[in-house]
């Protein structure tokens, strides 16, 4: 028979164990610049989820915490998509990351919302088009600009068709932004928008572009 000072003793330390994280299960850290944080834009809103978009984890955090730990993350593949928000809680920018963590490793993922990025651009299309509808993955932003010296400059950047929008960096007096959507390969398009602008971007500044709209085509180019 168990003695009852064996049964005190017993008590008094289970009454001080600590519970441990799954030892099998990884964590995935999270984490973006400070200098992503402005003052409109106080929190980040992050979506953990599978590839058949079931959702895992949806959490809010504050932008300058500068990060957050998803803890014993089961071994799988994952979608996480992240958002800067406004203080509204409508959307300045987004990034979206697929993650393996099928090893069991703990994982760290970098996010970028545009930083010290001063030209920042939107997206839709008409005809209630998606991304998904008319089979587009990426939107190609191609800038047009003359440089405040006179010289004409330009550049193409390509970012993921959903989420929207980009956050990058221009400088110039007169700045033309047109948006293609395309597929794969980033050469078929599948919608095209008029050229923006012209647009003056600062370079300490933020010029927000505002929503472009493009148009589905069957032969874009």
């Amino acid at each position: 028979m168990m003695r009852p000072a064996f049964l005190i003793v017993i008590a008094l330390l289970s009454g001080c164990m600590k519970i441990y994280t799954d030892a099998e299960k990884p964590d995935l850290r999270v984490h973006w610049d400070d200098n992503d944080c402005r003052t409109a834009t106080p929190n980040v809103k992050l979506v953990l989820s599978l590839p058949d978009d079931t959702l895992v984890e949806e959490r809010i955090v504050p932008c300058t915490d500068l990060g957050t730990t998803f803890v014993d993350v089961t071994p799988d593949r994952y979608e996480m998509r992240s958002w800067l928000l406004l203080a509204d809680g409508e959307t300045f920018s987004s990034w979206y990351s697929e993650l393996d963590m099928r090893d069991a490793f703990n994982a760290e993922e970098y996010v970028y919302f545009g930083g010290a990025g001063n030209l920042r651009v939107a997206w839709n299309f008409s005809m209630d088009a998606t991304c998904k509808s008319i089979g587009a993955n990426y939107i190609l932003i191609e800038l047009d600009y003359q440089t405040t010296s006179g010289t004409p400059g330009g550049g193409q950047f390509t970012a993921l068709c959903d989420p929207s929008p980009w956050v990058g960096y221009a400088i110039g007096d007169m700045v033309y932004v047109t948006l293609r959507a395309v597929d794969d390969d980033l050469f078929t398009t599948r919608a095209i928008s008029e050229p923006a602008g012209p647009f003056s971007a600062e370079p300490n500044g933020l010029t927000n572009v505002g929503t472009i709209t493009l148009t589905p085509c069957t032969d874009c180019d």
